[in-house]
């Protein structure tokens, strides 16, 4: 049944593609809850959260944090809302650098175009390695846990940021056709992690009245 749909799904998208000049050259591969793990892994909310929960809750309290995330929540969805409908009427694989090109007038389509681009090449970059380093001291952290001695030599982060930078970098080369279940694991993974924080910190918070 989600095959069928993934089928019609991609039939529609060429249809599109070919009404607007373009063939379809890329493998959609990638099922829509993947695509939706994918997501959920690059905005590691739990990860997220725990780095800089204590600049709300310091500066402003819990009140804070439950207002602000609200409107977050309402702010985020309109930009969504507002990309996926460009998304739905331009459907190449360019994504935003294409949607400048075409919304933009003809004297600074290039421009915008080209702007556009190199801003969103820099910046899977600088998100690639941040979240690889993160990651790198996450690890890094979890072994403190177990062995309260340790303390992490800075040499140590840049090695454990290196061996999950080449542990990313060998999977989407060698073990691409895996990238569907791996971002539809990503699901489960954020979901898990988000119950395990919150029964850890309401168990911790009964203990401690």
């Amino acid at each position: 049944m989600v095959d069928s749909e993934n089928h019609t799904a991609s039939s529609d998208a060429d249809a599109q593609l070919a009404a607007m000049g373009y063939k379809a050259e890329l493998p959609r591969s990638l099922s829509f809850f993947s695509v939706l793990g994918l997501s959920f892994a690059i905005m590691a909310v739990p990860f997220g959260e725990s780095t800089t929960l204590s600049i709300g809750l310091t500066n402003g309290g819990p009140v804070t944090i439950f207002y602000g995330w609200i409107f977050i929540t309402i702010i985020s969805t309109i930009i969504a809302a507002s990309l996926a409908e460009i998304c739905s009427a331009y459907p190449t694989s360019g994504g935003v650098y294409y949607w400048s090109a075409i919304l933009a007038n003809k004297k600074w389509g290039s421009l915008a175009s080209w702007t556009t681009g190199w801003l969103g090449i820099v910046g899977n970059w600088t998100v690639t390695t941040s979240i690889c380093f993160s990651g790198g001291q996450l690890i890094l952290s979890a072994i403190g846990l177990w062995n309260e001695s340790y303390v992490p030599a800075a040499w140590h982060v840049v090695l454990m940021y290196w061996a999950v930078l080449s542990v990313v970098l060998l999977t989407n080369i060698f073990a691409s056709k895996h990238l569907d279940f791996i971002n539809a694991v990503c699901v489960y993974w954020t979901a898990a992690s988000v119950l395990i924080i919150l029964v850890t910190v309401l168990i911790s918070s009964l203990q401690n009245t």
